[in-house]
């Protein structure tokens, strides 16, 4: 947090400040109600009429909506040095991108967090606004476990007049809907678009759309071209998978309300062992239970997935609807975090081995099951070719040959795909009477079902064989592998060992090194150092607080301003980080600050600005910003 100086402002007397948006500074201030938060342009003189509407309509749209989920305005003014005002509760806490961002939450987590952000986008929409800037940096997630929307700076609604050239996009790369990129007319659907974005990114770990570039990322965008949910993260439900589809979708037109997508989340968080409660209730506590330990609720709801995930595979196994079976063993294969998590769904796809000394009557009745050979096993044979994101601590016991998985299942896909009787018009039906068969029909239909049979024997056996293989490779694994240079030999006990390790690792395993130093030796100004720049190379989040301690040790050091910089992209400080580096490229003439202040450029959306910054480091002789320059 940056110092201000003593500025008063109305009631209130500012104390530091907090951060910085796309419209105004926020400041931590003392007021008639106690600690809240001042949020202003800037002197009157650097700000056009433009910029003073938008600030209007935050204030005018904060007055006219009051949600749990919405941050409320306490006051609102004008000051004659500094311009307009707003004042909003202080939300201790932090926002998703500092807390979430970067980690592959799964689809339990994903609609967890988006459920209070959906509701809170549902009553803005209902009151006729637009967000427009729906991003993780605008949701706070409180120290209570409530999550907040903010930053209304972009809101919009009909009848307001709007402030951005024609044609210009207003919004954060990566988030913006397709419409949005393109300067057409933004509604309600451009929202959705963000949140689908959103919870891609928190089940997956990454943006569905995200590319090296900004440019090429939205390009993605626009043409709609991203991986399937399901096939980059294998716990994710057919449901969910098909949520965030519709929600991504590259027509306004094809995508839910929020107010639907609400009732749609609300069915997918119906977990078991639920208490019987109002989903708002039972999420909110969930909410409260993942920020107080996530890693003991993330144990609690693997404790619940696992045997629901059994209990519905046996259930359809029971029905007659073996692809349906194997689908939800791969779903609970996915979640399992160890060989013993893993074990009864192994023994069930051996058990589906006798499948085809069936009757053949009774697998007839999965002809009839809407969960087609075809696509359940194509199914599998995507997502069997991707690792799970599921925490695996201890051994692997089945990735290094999911690819075996992928290619037999995707083979016999085909296979069944082109036995598969191709359904034809029944003139038989308006009349009621049942159709006449012949005994050549009747011998090729019974052909066709033992053929789907032996195609589920088949395909379970190749998945129990990929398993057994698996746990072969992993014992081998197991005892070949050497530590990596990473691994300390032998583990430090004292700051300044950390510290000597740090040195000799990769800047994320020394960042983490570093925080051990301090552990041991608070305040050490050196391990300070040594955590600023490491984090700050690593793109670690939370790198920019690190780097404020170093700038504070060091003012007139030039260098650590410029890793703060550094720091403040990877935190998604475009702004500050642009000034930081434009700072430190005034006294220093190295090519890496010019690339570090292009990647800010970039990721702001500022292309031309980023070129230049990048052809200019190419034309330093720094070879890797070259093709970044093209």
């Amino acid at each position: 947090m940056e110092r201000a100086l003593s500025i008063e402002v109305g009631a209130y007397r500012f104390a530091e400040r907090l951060g910085e948006g796309g419209v105004g500074q926020v400041y931590r201030a003392h007021g008639p109600t106690g600690i809240v938060a001042v949020k202003i342009l800037g002197p009157s003189a650097d700000f056009d009429t433009a910029a003073r509407a938008r600030f209007g309509r935050e204030v005018r749209a904060l007055s006219e909506l009051a949600h749990p989920n919405i941050v409320p305005l306490v006051d609102h003014g004008f000051d004659d040095e500094l311009g307009p005002y707003l004042v909003m509760p202080l939300l201790g806490g932090s926002n998703l991108r500092r807390r979430v961002g970067g980690q592959a939450l799964g689809p339990d987590v994903g609609l967890l967090l988006a459920r209070p952000v959906v509701a809170a986008l549902a009553a803005l929409h209902a009151a006729g606004y637009v967000h427009r800037d729906l991003k993780p940096e605008n949701v706070m997630l409180t120290d209570a476990g409530t999550l907040v929307l903010i930053d209304f700076g972009l809101a919009f609604r009909d009848g307001m007049t709007k402030h951005t050239d024609t044609g210009a996009a207003a919004g954060t790369v990566g988030y913006m809907a397709p419409e949005q990129i393109e300067g057409r007319g933004v509604g309600a659907a451009a929202d959705v678009f963000a949140l689908g974005v959103m919870l891609y990114e928190w089940i997956t770990g990454r943006r569905p759309f995200a590319r090296e570039r900004a440019s090429e990322e939205v390009s993605a965008a626009l043409a709609g071209v991203y991986t399937p949910v399901a096939e980059v993260e294998r716990r994710t439900a057919a449901a969910t998978a098909d949520l965030v589809a519709r929600c991504l979708a590259r027509e306004a037109s094809a995508r839910p309300t929020a107010a639907a997508l609400l009732a749609e989340i609300d069915r997918e968080l119906a977990w078991p062992n639920q208490p019987s409660s109002t989903s708002e209730a039972n999420a909110a506590l969930a909410l409260t239970a993942f920020c107080h330990d996530a890693e003991a609720f993330q144990r609690e709801l693997h404790a619940q997935r696992l045997p629901a995930l059994m209990a519905a595979a046996r259930t359809a196994q029971n029905e007659q609807r073996p692809f349906a079976a194997l689908a939800l063993c791969d779903r609970g294969l996915a979640y399992a975090r160890s060989p013993d998590e893993a074990k009864p769904f192994r023994d069930f796809v051996h058990g589906l081995e006798s499948v085809h000394t069936q009757p053949v009557h009774v697998v007839a009745s999965a002809a009839a099951d809407h969960n087609s050979p075809s696509s359940v096993a194509a199914q599998l044979a995507r997502t069997a070719a991707q690792p799970s994101v599921a925490p695996a601590p201890g051994k692997r016991f089945w990735n290094n040959s999911v690819a075996l998985i992928g290619a037999a299942a995707g083979v016999i896909a085909v296979v069944v795909w082109a036995l598969w009787p191709e359904p034809k018009a029944d003139p038989w039906a308006s009349s009621g009477a049942a159709p006449p068969s012949t005994p050549a029909q009747d011998q090729q239909k019974a052909q066709e079902r033992e053929t789907a049979a032996v195609m589920v024997s088949t395909l379970a056996t190749t998945f129990n064989k990929a398993l057994d293989h698996i746990d072969r490779q992993d014992a081998v694994t197991t005892q070949s592998t050497k530590p990596s240079a990473d691994t300390p030999r032998v583990t430090p006990t004292t700051a300044k060992g950390w510290l000597t390790l740090a040195a000799e690792q990769s800047p994320t395993a020394a960042a983490a090194s570093a925080r051990k130093a301090l552990e041991l030796q608070p305040r050490w100004t050196d391990a300070e150092d040594a955590l600023c720049k490491y984090s700050a190379v690593a793109q670690q989040l939370g790198a920019t607080e690190a780097c404020e301690v170093a700038v504070m040790n060091h003012p007139k050091v030039i260098e650590w301003l410029g890793f703060r910089g550094l720091a403040q992209v990877g935190d998604a400080k475009y702004a500050g980080a642009i000034r930081d580096l434009t700072d430190v490229i005034a006294r220093d003439e190295d090519p890496r600050w010019r690339v570090a202040r292009g990647d800010a450029y970039e990721k702001r959306g500022n292309l031309a600005e980023a070129k230049a910054d990048f052809k200019w480091a190419c034309r330093r002789g720094l070879e890797a910003a070259c093709d970044r320059a093209k």
